[in-house]
């Protein structure tokens, strides 16, 4: 996309994130869906035979997120997956099977943190960020591989995700000046 930027305009930041990805999904196909990163990082979605029973379109938008928490930090992989049914949006949707979302991630994702075995997929709840696992019965179980920068999470419900780490907060002593 052309951007165009007047000779006095300074102090601009832009982020460019990727486009959304739809899929129709059938009760008896299977079905992949990948959006990569600004790093070249894949995101999949593996929609396994099964996970609805009508046929209904799947659209994951891959977004930004700013957050105003003391212990929580995202690691910049942040999406919102929408259930539609004949254009109607289905917030309330879940999932027959789980889908499982496998992120890529980098160490400059990780910055100085470094217990990424933390590492989970929250979802927005409207007050915080509980744990996408316990969208299923019984909860998905996470898959982290630390040598390829991996993560692994079953999902059964629509709605705003973010990949997320505890936030590592460092005390320093207060020594008043004499």
């Amino acid at each position: 996309q052309v951007v165009t930027v007047g000779p006095s305009v300074v102090g601009l930041d832009f982020v460019v994130v990727p486009a959304p990805v739809m899929v129709t999904l059938n009760e008896n196909a299977a079905a992949t869906l990948i959006y990569t990163d600004t790093q070249g990082l894949p995101t999949q979605f593996v929609f396994p035979v099964g996970a609805v029973t009508t046929s209904v379109n799947v659209v994951i938008t891959p977004t930004l997120l700013t957050l105003n928490s003391l212990s929580l930090s995202t690691i910049g992989h942040n999406f919102d997956l929408a259930v539609y049914e004949n254009g109607t949006w289905l917030p309330n949707f879940t999932f027959a099977e789980p889908v499982a979302v496998t992120m890529r991630y980098s160490n400059l994702d990780l910055g100085n943190r470094f217990n990424e075995t933390e590492m989970y997929l929250g979802r927005w709840d409207g007050d915080g960020w509980p744990d996408a696992a316990a969208t299923c019965v019984p909860p998905s179980t996470y898959n982290h591989n630390l040598l390829t920068n991996q993560i692994t999470i079953g999902i059964c419900q629509p709605g705003s995700f973010a990949f997320l780490l505890p936030q590592q907060l460092i005390y320093l002593p207060f020594i008043p000046r004499q």
